[in-house]
């Protein structure tokens, strides 16, 4: 028979035993719950459902290289211009002008407010409304230029001015700034036939 030492001791080694063998298990259960949600999460990710956001202009898939853009970007960019910056009535310039602005680069923003904000104003106040209708878009990717075209009707509430429609060109600097794909530098005419 075992002395009450003797029996406490291996008590002791028991209990320490059951305690490694406890700690054992409480490690095991975490590492399968992390191995559950790896496994889960990699579930999800393989077989889950992917959202691509694609902006309302682009009509089609896009092709980047280096830094150059696709001719079909560049034209579908062109649309959005001409809807923004020339088919505008009173009601339609300011917002219309504010989602322009949007596209420009810091460099030419300021600038560039300022002169949209005015002419909102005058189209307001005095009953502007404008169409466009484009016959041609050229895009010179290497050059950082779209070049716009088409037969502008211009009415003062409601009525045609005199001189109108008439055929005008445009040109659209743009840069690469800041990561975007897109900021226009400048809008310019640079042509005009009746």
């Amino acid at each position: 028979m075992a002395s009450p030492l003797e029996k406490a001791r291996i008590l002791g080694k028991v209990e320490r035993y059951e305690a490694i063998v406890a700690g054992f298990g409480l490690m095991c259960a975490a590492l399968c719950v992390v191995c559950g949600v790896f496994a889960w999460s990699l579930y999800r990710y393989a077989t889950g459902e992917k959202i691509i956001l694609v902006p309302a202009y682009i009509s089609g898939p896009l092709e980047f290289t280096g830094q150059t853009l696709s001719e079909k970007y560049l034209t579908d960019l062109g649309y959005l211009i001409k809807t923004y910056a020339w088919d505008f009535s009173p009601e339609s310039a300011r917002p219309q002008f504010g989602a322009l602005l949007r596209l420009y680069s810091a460099e030419t923003f300021d600038r560039a407010r300022e002169e949209y904000y005015r002419f909102a104003d005058d189209v307001e106040k005095h009953g502007w409304e404008s169409r466009f209708a484009l016959t041609g878009i050229k895009a010179d990717p290497v050059k950082n230029t779209l070049e716009l075209k088409g037969e502008r009707s211009l009415f003062l509430k409601g009525i045609p001015v005199h001189g109108y429609p008439k055929i005008e060109k445009w040109e659209v600097r743009y840069i690469r700034e800041g990561g975007s794909l897109f900021k226009i530098f400048s809008i310019t005419q640079i042509g005009e036939d009746k």
